[in-house]
């Protein structure tokens, strides 16, 4: 295309001004969703590259939200031509609009939204060099200093930013450490492992961003040297900590990854090609779940209303923002979508694509006449209207609606949960908190009647004729949950299937009564069961059958009294307790059933001694307050200091189905022969006992901040109450111990068990502390299967091997104990490295009182378990050649002490919800330290010397594979002299011939590669470490930094001290001074034992022996060497 642009460049110059010349007989676009997201386009200046190479400017901003793109093309002719296309969106920022119009016109009520409580998106989009980076970095100035420059009241801004590269998320505050993204059992997303900062003022937060931006991943595309190949994610949370309870604002800032021209596509490797699809298959799911809440928020209230599905969990970009597209949401979300494109004709082609996108992104609205406004329907409100209605029917003092509802419509205000109304409604001086719930109970009274007059008038025209022609179900008895399935127009549908209903009586032999359901707006994935409503249907309108155990209800009543049914039709009572019995499962509906309680109110399974399901009772049971657990289902939450947190375990989660533990790692092949027996045993005490073991775990991510002045020793950690009394709901402090338990975390860990059968009630403290501020966030989970977050106590199971100035070697224990040739051997051998590790300064306190949670170490650790200074991998080398996994830690710091500490993630196989053990586990911490001396190198994976794994004396200038090389290619070169010498030997004769019964020379081919390694690869300590069992070597030489022993050193004055046993260490390597830890005595003694006496081999002795051999330690210390030795992993041990 640019030879022809070029080529013809005055023709499409004078073309295009043509066009731009013509009038605009484009209709205006039909009316659009009336909805939070807004699309626009930003079409950047030429820059002053294009304006020299003359490039003609080929996309036209238009008025009414229209831009128009002018192609240069080829007719068939051969002659040049242009291609005119119109695109329609919310609003067209042309060339001559700075940033400040966008941020004035469109951004600036984001802002707004998210500080007074709501969730807000700002999304970026477009082809590399369009000026999309541009366009949002400036953005994120003029937000960040919205937020914390020019703001009478101050708000704490909390900040993350991590970047989406295929579904996999990264850290940029953290080093790119791999993150998660995970839905807790509340239906919240969780970032969990991403660093989070507060900054104070903005030049900080947006030093933080270019740090971010600096991590980002990018690669060269024609059009951009550094075109960003991930979508960039900036999530800022407003936090009111003078308003307790008050609602966490959020804004997210995305910068979306470059889209490419197909010039740059058709250069792309294999790898890049799977990158750009990863990329386009996000852009896809985005632009899908866009347009379906859209679509969504156009059928509420019609006719035609219909479920929408929402694939928002397709990608991690877009489950990231499930809150623009949660329809059962309580807060509302704004989203504004920038298409930014460049100017010249040259560009057209990828601009046109942009655009494209970005119009698909909207939704037409059907030609229906809106409902117009009622004082009596709250969903027919405007802002103004709600205003109107709260300064009416708030009372005394008069609530202030700008702080209750600063933007929403009736709707809106609807949704909002009691807390989040009351939090609102608190802020106006004087209102108290039972005025705020009064006010919220005469809204949803209100909303609720609306809404019987809105059916009553759909519902005028029905007739029992029209009904009774539609295919019927047999065997109708009370309190059957049925779609009803009339012919349109004659009976209230909410959706394809038509009404659901429930059965409650006969009015005669082939008429029902019944009750009506509907969708919930109260509360996600919620029927609402409108008793006071019925209706009589006939026996051949009731059709599918719906799985009551799929649905959870809702009472519904103007006076918001609970009913029972009865045998007796419409004799209707005020007990708290309805029994839905009989239903029967048949097509297997899918409504999720919501594990959270609305006014009191849960679902539970009613099970009979058999363990029969009964149905599902209705049960005015837990405090509002109270949140539910899940099995193995963690919540992410925050808790401030002197602060208590309420959970439950529904007794139908105790006693429900177990889940599947998966595959799980290979089996440790000498585990104790009665671990069947054992498990039988379990099996039957737990028949005997018919209650259900449930595991309570709780892991704190993040401690208060200490003050300055404080003595207190050490934060006050976090408290678990546990009471499973129907009287004590809430425990917590201040109630009778007798009626809870009390546990107190460690390390920040808490771990326990409890044998019930009813339900769990759990409260989560944090002590009252003058010496510390801020709080706490913390994870907890329940599982009647094993821990979510499980610790390891009194086993590190996590050894040290050795160590230099700046890296350290650390290996596992056995993972099995079968044989090399064995299936067993080799799944381990073959596996990915099941383990991982986190390292961290003893000196750093960031993590002292937090040494045992997982999410705390993930966050906090400075060496962390996804990170390029961490190598992992299998190995058979050291404790009976069996396999374990070792770790290959650089970075460290010189003389330095360390906390080592083994994990796994999840299960070892997969993690996070509704995983058994998704939480993760932790060893028992171990300790190591670094090297003070720079001529000691760790040095492993030999080719020869595979037996080698320790710092070996070395010198700064080598690199590790130079001196893998030297001391390699040296001990294979004695080896073949060896070797040549044993061929001389009868190794395969009779028995009579042999030189031993008891060993043949197989035996001495290990025993005298076992000395050689040992001898010529000697084992490195520093020189100033002075223990007993280390020899001085190379004293004749200087050290590494140019100074040298004095010269009458007596370490110079002996051979053996003067100089190294191998004596290319001095002539090739030349570390200078070092100490030797000696070779053990027993791999001599074995060389001389397992080789025929014609070899000669002899061990020295005296004071011979023990100048060049050491002795093993019992206590687990290395104080001689050995091949695969580590700290308190001897041999035998």
């Amino acid at each position: 295309m640019d030879s022809l642009f070029f080529d013809h460049r005055d023709y499409f110059a004078d073309r295009v001004q043509k066009l731009i010349a013509e009038p605009d007989t484009t209709k205006t676009p039909g009316s659009l969703a009336p909805s939070d997201t807004s699309i626009c386009v930003r079409v950047r200046p030429l820059s002053e590259q294009e304006k020299d190479a003359n490039h003609v400017q080929g996309v036209i901003t238009q008025h009414h939200g229209r831009v128009k793109i002018h192609e240069a093309i080829r007719k068939f002719n051969g002659k040049p031509d242009v291609k005119s296309t119109s695109f329609s969106l919310d609003e067209v920022f042309g060339s001559d609009k700075a940033t400040q119009d966008i941020y004035d016109d469109k951004v600036q009520q984001l802002v707004e939204w998210a500080w007074n409580g709501g969730t807000s998106i700002m999304l970026a989009y477009g082809q590399t060099g369009s000026g999309k980076t541009f366009t949002v970095t400036a953005l994120e100035r003029l937000v960040v200093q919205a937020l914390l420059d020019t703001r009478p009241e101050k708000k704490e801004v909390h900040m993350c930013i991590f970047e989406i590269f295929g579904n996999v998320a990264y850290d940029l505050l953290g080093d790119r450490k791999q993150i998660n993204i995970l839905e807790d059992s509340f239906g919240s997303i969780q970032i969990v492992g991403a660093l989070e900062k507060t900054p104070t003022n903005v030049e900080d937060l947006l030093s933080l961003i270019e740090t971010a931006k600096s991590l980002r991943l990018t690669a060269d595309t024609t059009k951009n040297e550094r075109s960003s190949r991930s979508h960039a994610i900036c999530r800022l949370r407003i936090i009111d900590t003078d308003r307790k309870g008050a609602p966490e604002g959020t804004f997210f800032l995305v910068d979306l990854a470059g889209s490419e021209a197909s010039a740059d596509v058709r250069h792309h490797s294999t790898g890049r090609m799977a990158e750009t699809r990863e990329i386009n298959k996000s852009l896809v799911t985005l632009k899908d779940c866009i347009r379906a809440r859209a679509t969504w928020g156009i059928s509420q209230g019609t006719a035609t209303q219909k479920h929408v599905h929402i694939p928002f969990r397709t990608s991690t970009l877009t489950k990231v923002l499930k809150p623009a597209f949660d329809v059962n949401s309580s807060r509302a979300c704004k989203t504004l979508v920038i298409a930014c494109v460049a100017p010249s004709m040259l560009d057209v082609p990828h601009s046109r694509n942009t655009l494209r996108y970005a119009e698909l992104l909207r939704v037409h609205v059907p030609k229906v006449k809106p409902r117009p406004y009622d004082a009596l329907i709250p969903t027919t409100w405007s802002n103004k209207h709600v205003h109107e209605w709260i300064r009416k029917n708030s009372g005394k003092p008069t609530i202030d609606p700008t702080k209750l509802a600063p933007h929403e419509d009736g709707t809106q205000l609807c949704k909002l949960q009691l807390d989040e109304f009351t939090a609102r409604a608190t802020v106006t001086v004087g209102v108290r908190q039972e005025q705020a719930q009064k006010l919220y109970i005469k809204l949803w009274s209100l909303h609720i009647d609306s809404r019987a007059r809105l059916r009553n008038e759909i519902l005028s025209g029905s007739s029992k004729a029209e009904l009774a022609q539609v295919t019927a179900k047999p065997k109708i008895q009370k309190e059957l949950v049925s779609r009803v399935n009339p012919k349109p127009g004659t009976f209230f549908r909410l959706g394809d299937d038509g009404d659901i209903v429930m059965v409650m009586g006969k009015d005669s032999t082939t008429m029902f009564v019944c009750a009506e359901l509907s969708v919930s707006d109260a509360m996600a994935n919620c029927y609402e069961l409108f008793v006071a409503r019925q209706r009589v249907v006939p026996h051949e309108a009731l059709g599918v059958e719906v799985s009551v155990d799929a649905l959870i209800l809702l009472f519904i009543f103007c006076d918001s009294t609970a009913y029972a049914f009865t045998d007796t039709l419409n004799d209707l009572n005020t007990e708290n307790n309805l029994n839905l019995r009989g239903a029967i499962v048949s097509d297997g509906a899918g409504l999720p059933l919501a594990l959270d309680s609305f006014n009191g109110l849960e679902t539970r399974d009613n099970v009979d001694e058999d363990g029969e399901s009964n149905g599902l009772d209705l049960v005015r049971r837990y405090p509002n307050a109270a949140k539910s657990l899940g099995n193995n289902q963690f919540v992410n939450t925050s808790l401030e200091i002197g602060d208590v947190q309420w959970f439950y375990l529904p007794s139908s989660v105790v006693n429900g189905k177990h889940a599947s533990k998966g595959a799980g790692l290979p089996a440790y092949v000498n585990a104790t022969d009665d671990d069947d027996a054992n498990d039988e045993l379990r099996k039957r005490d737990g028949l005997e006992k018919r209650s259900t073991t449930v595991y309570l775990s709780l892991t704190t991510c993040r401690k208060p901040t200490a003050n300055t002045t404080t003595t207190e020793d050490g934060f006050p950690q976090l408290q678990m109450y546990v009471s499973k009394s129907e009287t004590l709901q809430e425990p917590g402090p201040g109630h009778d111990d007798s009626d809870q338990d009390v546990y107190t975390a460690e390390g920040g860990y808490i771990g326990i068990e409890k044998d019930t059968d009813s339900d769990v009630f759990i409260g989560v403290a944090a002590p009252n502390s003058t010496g510390y501020s801020g709080g706490y966030t913390y994870q907890l989970a329940a599982s009647i299967d094993a821990y979510f977050h499980n610790v390891v106590d009194n086993d590190p199971f996590l050894y040290f091997v050795d160590a230099d100035v700046s890296a350290a070697l650390l290996v596992t224990n056995n993972l099995t104990q079968a044989e090399k040739d064995s299936d067993n051997y080799q799944q381990w051998m073959n596996m990915t490295p099941p383990y991982t590790m986190f390292a961290h300064n003893i000196n750093n306190t960031a993590l002292v009182g937090l040494e045992r949670s997982f999410c705390a170490l993930d966050e906090l650790s400075q060496v962390g378990r996804i990170s390029k200074s961490v190598e992992v991998g299998m190995t058979s080398r050291g404790l009976g050649n069996r396999p374990k996994e070792q770790f290959y830690i650089t970075g460290l710091n010189q003389s330095s002490s360390y906390n080592g500490i083994l994990a796994m993630v999840g299960n070892s196989t997969t993690s996070g919800n509704g995983i058994v053990g998704g939480g993760g586990q932790v060893w028992e911490a171990m300790n190591f330290t670094t090297k003070a001396d720079d001529n000691c190198a760790v040095l492993f994976n030999l080719t020869f010397c595979s037996e080698v794994a320790y710092a070996v004396p070395s010198n700064p200038k080598l690199s590790v594979a130079k001196l893998r090389e030297i001391y390699d290619t040296n001990a294979a070169h004695y080896y073949q002299n060896f070797n040549y010498s044993l061929q001389q030997v009868q190794c395969k004769t009779d028995q009579e011939s042999m030189f031993s019964l008891a060993v043949d020379c197989d035996d001495c081919a290990t025993a005298y590669k076992q000395w050689l390694c040992s001898v010529s690869i000697p084992r490195c300590a520093d020189f100033s470490n002075n223990a007993p069992y280390l020899a001085v070597r190379n004293a004749g030489q200087d050290f590494i930094n140019g100074s040298s022993l004095p010269v009458d050193s007596p370490y110079r004055q002996h051979v053996a001290s003067n100089t190294s046993r191998n004596k290319i260490i001095d002539t090739e390597i030349q570390p200078g001074p070092y100490k030797e830890i000696l070779p053990c005595e027993d791999i001599c003694s074995t060389l001389v034992k397992d080789c025929p006496s014609k070899l000669g081999f002899k061990c020295p002795s005296g004071r011979w022996l023990n100048a060049s051999y050491g002795y093993r330690n019992s206590d687990g210390d290395i104080t001689c060497s050995y091949l695969g030795a580590a700290y308190h992993l001897s041999l035998g041990l």
